[in-house]
């Protein structure tokens, strides 16, 4: 018996389409799963356009006063790159105690 692949959502872009297939293509996916899958896709896509950006406008601008500032889009990035590890672990794809670092004892 075969079973269907679940197709992508339409609006996911290529980073977003390629994590998809990774995950469909070697995971059992449920219906709750999907939507989670979906939504780390997005983030995926999020996190390649503000790359794109910082690859063409660099990491730092200059503000008004010219001092070096952080470029938005990094923030961006960094913030959707923590979305897909998180939206992936809460999926059961990543073991918990190798995804975190070991807590510090006091």
């Amino acid at each position: 018996m075969s079973v269907d692949r679940p197709t992508p959502p339409d609006h996911l872009r290529d980073p977003g389409r390629a994590l998809w297939a990774r995950v469909v293509d070697g995971f059992e996916v449920d219906a709750h799963a999907l939507d989670v899958l979906a939504l780390a896709c997005e983030a995926a896509d999020r996190c390649a356009d503000a790359r794109d950006v910082i690859d063409r406008e660099g990491v730092t601008f200059r503000d008004r006063w010219g001092q070096p500032r952080a470029h938005p889009a990094t923030t961006v990035e960094s913030t959707n790159r923590l979305q897909v590890a998180r939206l992936l672990r809460e999926m059961g794809l990543a073991d918990a105690d190798e995804a975190r670092p070991p807590r510090l004892t006091p």
